[in-house]
């Protein structure tokens, strides 16, 4: 029950992480139409907010694409109308099939998951975080949370937090081949399966336990990632409840 407990954390927070993400998107949007009342500065607006992530998303893909030789080409960093939607970025492929296209539409998601994970541990000390919630629950870990930004530079890294956690996930071009969220869970999905199931047969007991714990890292690092979001959201829904009377007429 351990290992599928850590398994249902981690999808949980992955379903949270992305409907804030698209809700933060919306948010940022929405504060820049009310700011500017024009279409292609609001699109401007959430393309400079979102700008890190949006050089790593695309840089992601570049990289992967060239490692499984699908000759990568036009990398482009701009806003673009396509139809009814917008493209921040893009990247020029050509197919390598259902397999090849799937992982390049899916390394923004890792490379992502990587950084969060790094900053997350390495700079604001989430290990902490994590022993807190064990040991004492959310009354331990607000206080923890609320000091972890004492570090040097904390607001810069908490915006490259915001700004990664926003721009990783796969877009809809990115989901074309075979759905990469989905991909991205069943690997997950199956790696557990085995370890959950097979631990005898296929890996040592202790190595078993290791997993789990670095599956329950990956949860904390998610978790700190949306609590970083929602404060970062919490000006933004400010400014924008102080725009709409103004903007009104």
């Amino acid at each position: 029950m351990n290992g599928w407990g850590a398994l249902l954390g981690f999808l949980a927070s992955l379903v949270v992480m992305a409907l804030l993400s698209r809700w933060m998107s919306g948010l940022v949007q929405g504060v820049g139409w009310l700011l500017f009342r024009d279409e292609r500065a609001v699109f401007l607006v959430a393309f400079v907010v979102f700008l890190p992530g949006i050089v790593i998303h695309e840089l992601s893909h570049w990289v992967m694409a060239w490692l499984l030789g699908m000759r990568p080409h036009q990398l482009s960093l701009w806003p673009k109308a396509r139809g009814q939607r917008v493209e921040m970025g893009s990247v020029r492929v050509r197919s390598g099939g259902t397999l090849r296209d799937s992982l390049t539409g899916l390394a923004p998601l890792l490379v992502g998951t990587l950084i969060l994970l790094l900053i997350s541990y390495q700079i604001f000390d989430a290990a902490s975080l994590q022993q807190a919630w064990a040991a004492g629950g959310l009354g331990g870990v607000w206080t923890l949370f609320w000091s972890s930004f004492r570090v040097p530079n904390a607001w810069l890294w908490a915006y490259v937090v915001f700004a990664v956690s926003n721009s990783m996930l796969p877009s809809l071009s990115d989901r074309q081949p075979l759905l990469s969220l989905l991909l991205y869970v069943a690997i997950v999905g199956i790696f557990f399966y085995v370890v959950g199931w097979l631990p005898r047969l296929v890996l040592p007991t202790d190595l078993v336990t290791r997993m789990i714990n670095a599956l329950r890292t990956l949860t904390t690092a998610f978790a700190f990632t949306i609590a970083l979001d929602i404060l970062i959201a919490v000006p933004l829904l400010l400014t924008q409840v102080l725009l709409v009377p103004l903007r009104s007429d």
